[in-house]
């Protein structure tokens, strides 16, 4: 456990990329590290290399899951954060997809998961707190619930202690 690029402080999900190439949120150091195909040592491709969180947009705050597109660009649940970041190659800083804490189609409460359907280019993201999965099409910060509802985790149709991948 450290923030030496060697090293991971809770890694918490993991992608592929087409090179077999290794993304890993490192959930207690703040950052999403890029292992490239038999490298022990892996560089920081979003958050800070020193693992100190924030809520800027080159920072994130406990990424809980990682999911990258066919060009390798990421999509990070930055979940303390309660956001879903896009993030480019070789960009500084992330694009928010959507973002702020809350209760409306547009706003979730410590997102956990993400998954992409690359053939409808519709994205699934698990809204935790919220106790619903949220759908995004790609390009849209407004989503739409398609499991749980708005609610306490008592209620009928809600969903309690869920993570997708």
């Amino acid at each position: 456990m450290g923030t030496n690029s060697s090293l991971l402080a809770t890694p918490y999900s993991m992608a592929l990329d087409l090179a077999n190439n290794l993304c890993i949120s490192n959930r207690n150091n703040n950052r999403i590290q890029k292992y490239l195909a038999g490298s022990l040592t892996g560089s920081t491709i979003a958050g800070q290399s020193n693992g100190i969180g924030g809520s800027i947009l080159n920072d994130l705050n406990f990424p809980a899951d990682v999911e990258l597109d066919s060009s390798g660009n990421v999509y990070i649940v930055d979940s303390h954060n309660h956001r879903v970041l896009y993030w480019t190659i070789g960009s500084s800083s992330g694009m928010i997809v959507t973002s702020v804490a809350g209760t409306s189609n547009s706003q979730l409460d410590t997102p956990y998961g993400i998954v992409h359907d690359w053939n409808s280019s519709i994205f699934y993201v698990t809204d935790q707190n919220n106790h619903r999965v949220m759908s995004y099409l790609s390009n849209s910060t407004v989503g739409t619930v398609v499991a749980g509802n708005n609610g306490q985790r008592s209620s009928i149709g809600n969903l309690f202690g869920f993570i997708i991948k």
